[in-house]
């Protein structure tokens, strides 16, 4: 570096010296062809925050910085630069003991009065709070699409179950006066049950498809979660197949929620079926937790709802299967209705989850992975929480 020297201790010296320390969030280094550390100088600032300073770096290489594969592409990337003397750009995370950090470097050849490239430059910026704010920025997008996507559906399912429901009415009715007029010992009573039957099942389909649109807002009350949780699973067992064990954790003093026993009863059930589902008939276990967590700002911005939940303590119902996981795309449709990936359907399956939970001012959770099962976690406010 013209005008720049290293005094014995291998701090930077010379006329450039203010010029450089007056530079923000950057990291200077002096690189042979092994990748080595010649010369290193770092922001006073970056040194606090990293947990790590110049003096630690200095003899140090990339082999030292990198796991062998990175640190192996990166010498490479290195010499490089000494055969061809064209400099490169490159965005990368680094783990330090201050943590997990994104740089921007841009490393440039170092020549000599000969025009001979002896040494590279690696001038190196910290864009961690750029990229967090990207992340941000573009979870926030991914969350306003789902919000409008699940508003569309509600509306849909709102208008459907209107109109469905008015039908529904009229052929509720004269199944009535059928009964009423036909004889107890008609052969073709039977038939007229089961069509009595069938259309008590379609008005539940539509109390589903309201809950779905929001318009049926949960009844409210004091109620035990765990105590639910407790006799949701019990009912949940004899639809589960051999192969599923379910197991349940409970948090000791768990307290009440303000919720809808029946909407939440639901939810439930819907999750562990749904979880059996994704083991099918290989062996697995659906886990059950039931329990309070503090969720801050980093948990909250991770949730599926665009809630903007306050940081706070919150009930947490949590369902987790080590089944065929979910891909990118099965996620963003699992709340859509009758979606499903299995080759017969199963109703409306998950899709009155995220207006249940919104209906009681909480949000949910979704982890999955393709060979790595699935997580939802529920989370519920509690009552004058805030601790």
């Amino acid at each position: 570096m013209i005008g720049t020297t290293q005094d014995a201790r291998g701090n930077l010296s010379g006329p450039l010296r203010g010029v450089i320390s007056a530079l923000h969030d950057t990291i200077i280094i002096g690189l042979d062809r092994n990748g080595r550390h010649l010369f290193v100088w770092m922001d006073p600032d970056l040194e606090k925050r990293y947990g790590i300073g110049a003096v630690d770096l200095r003899g140090k290489s990339l082999c030292d910085m990198f796991p062998p594969e990175e640190a192996e592409r990166r010498i490479a990337l290195s010499i490089r630069v000494f055969e061809t003397g064209e400099r490169y750009r490159e965005e990368y995370k680094i783990d330090v003991p201050g943590g997990e950090f994104w740089h921007d470097a841009t490393i440039a050849p170092m020549k000599n009065a000969d025009g001979e490239v002896t040494a590279l430059v690696s001038i190196v910026h910290d864009v961690t709070e750029r990229k967090r704010t990207e992340r941000e920025s573009e979870q926030l997008k991914v969350k306003m699409k789902r919000a409008e996507k699940l508003e569309s559906l509600g509306i849909m399912a709102g208008g459907i179950a209107h109109d469905f429901n008015n039908v529904l009415m009229g052929i509720q009715g004269n199944i009535r006066f059928l009964l009423e007029e036909m004889p107890g010992d008609s052969p073709q009573r039977g038939r007229v049950l089961n069509a009595d039957r069938a259309v008590r099942h379609a008005a539940e389909l539509v109390q589903q498809l309201l809950v779905c649109s929001g318009r049926r807002a949960p009844k409210l009350q004091s109620i035990d979660l765990a105590g639910l949780v407790t006799d949701t699973l019990e009912l949940a067992r004899g639809s589960l197949g051999e192969t599923v064990s379910l197991r349940a954790n409970q948090e000791e003093g768990m307290p009440a929620v303000n919720a809808d026993a029946l909407q939440i009863r639901q939810v439930l059930y819907n999750l562990v079926t749904n979880a059996a589902e994704a083991i099918g008939k290989q062996a697995g276990v659906v886990r059950v937790r039931v329990g309070t967590v503090w969720a801050d700002r980093d948990l909250l911005s991770t949730t599926y709802l665009c809630e903007d939940l306050p940081e706070d303590r919150y009930a947490v119902l949590e369902v987790k299967d080590n089944g065929c996981g979910m891909t990118e795309e099965q996620i963003s449709r699992v709340f859509d209705p009758f979606y499903t990936t299995k080759s017969r359907g199963r109703g409306l399956g998950l899709a009155p989850l995220p207006s249940t939970v919104r209906g009681h001012g909480g949000d949910v959770r979704l982890e999955s992975r393709p060979g790595e099962g699935t997580t939802f976690q529920i989370f519920l406010p509690l009552p004058g929480a805030k601790s």
